[in-house]
């Protein structure tokens, strides 16, 4: 049942026969599909979509942090072991100790507000006071001078 095209000098049109597709003469010589083969597309664009997958679940559709109480660690750029209390507005208090010189030690969290960081190098004790938020990571360095700075990065960005 193939419908053949109307037109003189043969199949110059798209002859379609019960859903098959037949190739077409060219004018140039050779034959010619008049549709590229989908599978072939779909092929070339697979790695694309892929690559534009991966690119939107790493930005993150929505935020890194929910609500989460702060974090600290330390960071002992100084000569000596160094240990940390943690104590926040609320009376809980959280302990970092012993961190080797040279060493940083895992993030330990705590409530978020009003935070005193008292670091303790050769039983000596150095105190900072800052505001700690929800969603931030701080950074509690210590340097050969026993100066004590605290960094705050944001777990959003």
């Amino acid at each position: 049942m193939d419908r053949k095209s109307s037109k003189p000098g043969g199949n110059r049109g798209t002859i379609f026969a019960l859903g098959n597709l037949h190739r077409l003469p060219h004018p140039a010589g050779g034959t010619r599909t008049p549709f590229p083969n989908p599978m072939k597309v779909l092929t070339s664009f697979a790695p694309l979509l892929f690559a534009g997958v991966l690119t939107f679940a790493a930005s993150g559709c929505g935020k890194k942090c929910s609500n989460e109480d702060p974090r600290a660690r330390i960071t002992n750029n100084g000569t000596q072991n160094a240990s940390v209390q943690i104590k926040t507005s609320g009376g809980s208090t959280v302990n970092i100790n012993n961190v080797a010189a040279g060493a940083s030690s895992d993030y330990a969290n705590y409530a978020a507000g009003s935070t005193t960081f008292t670091l303790k190098v050769n039983n000596i004790d150095y105190v900072k006071t800052t505001d700690v938020s929800k969603c931030h990571e701080y950074t509690i360095a210590i340097d050969r001078n026993n100066v004590i700075t605290v960094t705050d990065t944001d777990r959003n960005n």
